[in-house]
Formats: C-alpha cells, sequence, structure tokens
C-alpha cells in the first residue's frame, strides 16, 4: 500500500487557519496534482472536514475517480491564538514561535516529522499494517 499525503492548495484567505474554500490559485495547484498523480491506482482519497481540504481533494479526485471519505482527525492543528490573524499580526505577537519554526523548516519533509504529523490517521488509514514510510 502505498499512501501520498498532499497538503491542500493555496487558501483565498491570508489570515491564519481559518476555514474557507481554494483561490484560484489552490483549484490549479488542486487540479495540477490530480493530474500528475493519474494512473497510480488511488483507490480512496482522504480529507479533513476543512473546506480548504475537501476542494483540494475533490478537485484532484476528478483525475482519480476514487471513493471519497472525510476524516476529521485529519484536520490541521489548531494555532490557539493566532487563528484568525494575518501575518503582521502574527510576526508582531509571536516572535518567538515564528523563530522557531523557521528553525524547524528543514526537517519539513522528514519522514520523522511526517509520521508525527499524521498521527492517528495513519495507522487507521492503512488498516494498522502498513508502516508509513518516509
Amino acid at each position: 500500500m502505498r499512501i501520498y499525503m498532499i497538503r491542500h492548495g493555496r487558501q483565498e484567505s491570508r489570515l491564519c487557519n481559518v476555514n474557507v474554500g481554494l483561490d484560484p490559485a489552490g483549484f490549479r495547484q488542486a487540479a495540477l496534482v490530480g493530474e500528475r498523480l493519474a494512473g497510480k491506482g488511488i483507490g480512496i482519497v482522504y480529507s479533513s472536514g476543512l473546506i480548504r481540504a475537501e476542494e483540494t481533494a475533490e478537485t484532484a479526485n476528478i483525475y482519480w475517480n476514487a471513493e471519497r471519505a472525510i476524516r476529521p482527525e485529519l484536520r490541521e492543528i489548531s494555532f490557539g491564538h493566532m487563528e484568525g490573524l494575518g501575518d503582521e499580526e502574527i510576526a508582531e505577537k509571536f516572535k518567538d514561535f515564528q523563530a522557531e519554526q523557521a528553525l524547524m523548516k528543514t526537517d519539513l519533509l522528514s519522514g520523522r516529522r511526517v509520521r508525527s504529523r499524521c498521527g492517528a490517521p495513519c495507522p487507521a488509514i492503512s488498516g494498522g499494517t502498513e508502516k508509513v514510510r518516509p
């Protein structure tokens, strides 16, 4: 079993972690990933219930025609007091957090980080029998 983890396309709001849909570029990004993964035998497409995640999954799935499933546990992490704020306000109020995040960016695509972000849904999605490879 191969699991492709795809981040949602660009959202229509620049505010932190608000539940909005994709902007036109986000729809193009979703269609592009759908096209690039066409023919890979994708059997099911999971997403969180966030609007941007559902729109990304539905747009990409035009190329796959796979079963769709909403998994609430795939929802993006909570950003607490930063949610709904713009970049400038976050930069001003949460300088320490942003500095910490900048240091971690080099590790964002490592297998360990992907597994830690995925948490419980990966074993549940894979039936608990597959190991997630980096």
